[in-house]
């Protein structure tokens, strides 16, 4: 597999006058460099600033770098005509650069991809676009010829614990497309990347992690980088997938249940020793 990091400045992600530039970018990284045993490209989240589907040239350059037989996930926003709606989507283009799977994001970013109460509230988000984002129906497993199934996580879908896999058809790893440059060169990139490291130790599953601007990086399912891409540094990371755990992990078959009852358990506990103190005091 290859993540594609193209390093671009948020001031220049969604501007026209880049919008060339970046998908050049996008498709030069795609190639340079590149031996026979790439399969699977991956770019970050809303990489193509664009309708994708809805540029049938744009897909066919795609379709040119890629490598023979070989696909490509990518963020894009994608917009259903039929609903009347858009969304912030993870969208697998093949070796003809059609696209053969979509997955929409489920948690939104309230005040950056929606604003809550819009109808009361005098303000826009601060995404892109005058229109709201719609979220996804959640977590599901995404099947990609020659892939082992995968979910894919956009942005901050990754910080929340037991909500980021399938729990009736697992996946065999787990992909988190971000765009951290809102950030800049602040704690957000690295306490991001962190947070999706522990995804990776509660699943069991290898977590792979393709960011615009960086921190892009390879997790195995312990948790062990296996490889990463400096925050604002231009270029491309080739791995090979690591395993996931066989029997899973505590904590992909209990998910947050056992941490509630920790925590009602320790409140318990601490219920009790305050009124045995109290009745010592008595």
């Amino acid at each position: 597999m290859r993540i594609v990091q193209p390093a671009i400045p948020q001031k220049e992600k969604w501007g026209s006058r880049y919008r060339a530039r970046n998908f050049a970018d996008f498709l030069q990284l795609t190639q340079a460099g590149r031996g026979n045993g790439i399969h699977t490209v991956i770019w970050p989240e809303t990489a193509a600033a664009f309708f994708l589907e809805d540029i049938p040239e744009a897909r066919q350059a795609i379709a040119r770098a890629l490598p023979e037989g070989g696909v490509l996930i990518t963020g894009a926003p994608r917009r259903d005509t039929a609903a009347g709606t858009i969304h912030n989507s993870g969208l697998v283009l093949d070796a003809d650069g059609e696209v053969i799977e979509a997955y929409d994001k489920s948690h939104l970013v309230p005040f950056g991809e929606y604003v809550p109460l819009r109808s009361v509230l005098p303000v826009e988000k601060v995404a892109h676009g005058m229109s709201d984002y719609t979220p996804g129906p959640g977590p599901r497993t995404i099947h990609i010829p020659g892939v082992p199934p995968v979910s894919i996580l956009i942005c901050y879908e990754a910080v929340f614990p037991g909500q980021v896999v399938n729990d009736v058809q697992r996946p065999k790893w787990m992909l988190n497309l971000t765009n951290d440059a809102w950030y800049g060169r602040t704690a957000g990139p690295y306490q991001h990347l962190a947070i999706v490291r522990t995804r990776a130790v509660e699943e069991g599953l290898p977590m792979v992690r393709a960011a615009s601007t960086g921190i892009s990086a390879v997790y195995d399912s312990y948790g062990r980088e296996m490889g990463r891409l400096a925050l604002e540094q231009a270029g491309y990371l080739d791995f090979a997938l690591p395993e996931p755990l066989e029997e899973g992990t505590v904590f992909s078959r209990t998910g947050n249940g056992l941490m509630i009852l920790l925590v009602a358990a320790i409140l318990g506990m601490l219920v009790v020793a305050n009124n045995r103190l109290d009745s010592k005091q008595l």
